[in-house]
């Protein structure tokens, strides 16, 4: 090393200077690599559920097998260790069913920052659309002992019986808002899914779905900004040993579900009040 070198390499300004004339160089650099527009976000998807699917099947095959050992046994020759095990597999199965609640929400963010969330449009069961979501999530209702009533009357006109809409985001909708229940009611308590005709402010046609729970509730100052994304706010005062045992998640839930029901074409409110539990009305079109 020359003495020239040498200065410069105990001379902060001159490492400096050094620093900024590098700056450009690798902003350079970086102009050819990935930007959110043009991340592959379909294998990035693929590569995410694939091994979330397979922990998923495996996990429901040894509850299915443990389920048939314990129960062709006589009550009282039932093996302590069998009844912990399905216990323990439980748990985890809800940590999955938590897990792929998030990333599905991540990945459609990604889609719709990025200009690459498409939406398709069928005619959906509005039946089997709730039956659909609450599969996603028996294990986390199963886990804190949650019962969800479904309750679709029977004079609902035929036309809100099947909805004009996306399968798969219509799913989610209800699946977040479905997990944002289970996840502020406390243990043993219960949820309501109720359905109404309605009609949209553009004058068509639609249902309402209505997602009730008993649990905590939401603070005013809380409520106003349950719609933006990352926002987590704290459960009412007094509430934390009820809810003790559940994930706080990313945040993101309600905001999806907001922007994917505003895409097609609805609307979504939420009512709220500490200790009086929580109502998110989703109003979608229905088929003329």
């Amino acid at each position: 090393m020359n003495a020239e070198q040498d200065q410069a390499a105990t001379d902060p300004l001159k490492q400096s200077e050094s620093r900024k004339r590098s700056e450009p160089e690798r902003e350079a650099q970086l102009k050819g690599g990935l930007t959110l527009n043009n991340l592959p976000l379909a294998r990035i998807a693929h590569e995410l559920r694939a091994p979330l699917n397979r922990i998923n099947g495996f996990l429901d095959l040894l509850l299915a097998e443990e389920e048939v050992i314990d129960g062709t046994a006589p009550e009282h020759e039932r093996s302590q260790p069998t009844q912990e095990t399905r216990d323990y597999l439980q748990r985890v199965r809800a940590s999955s069913e938590q897990l792929y609640v998030s990333l599905e929400n991540l990945l459609c963010l990604l889609r719709a920052a990025s200009g690459q969330l498409r939406l398709s449009s069928e005619s959906l069961a509005l039946d089997e659309l709730i039956d659909s979501a609450l599969e996603e999530l028996e294990y986390t209702a199963r886990l804190r002992r949650l019962r969800i009533e479904k309750h679709l009357p029977q004079d609902l006109p035929a036309h809100c019986r099947h909805l004009q809409s996306d399968s798969q985001r219509a799913r989610q909708i209800l699946r977040n808002v479905l997990a944002n229940a289970l996840l502020y009611t406390p243990a043993g308590g219960q949820i309501e899914i109720g359905a109404t005709a309605a009609t949209l402010p553009t004058g068509l046609p639609a249902v309402t779905l209505s997602i009730s729970d008993a649990g905590v509730g939401i603070r005013p100052e809380v409520l106003s900004h349950v719609f933006e994304p990352f926002y987590r706010g704290e459960p009412p005062a007094g509430s934390e040993e009820l809810l003790e045992g559940s994930s706080t998640g990313l945040g993101l839930g309600l905001s999806i579900a907001r922007l994917l029901v505003e895409l097609l074409g609805g609307t979504i409110a939420i009512q709220s009040a500490p200790g009086a539990g929580t109502t998110v009305r989703i109003t979608l079109p229905t088929l003329v």
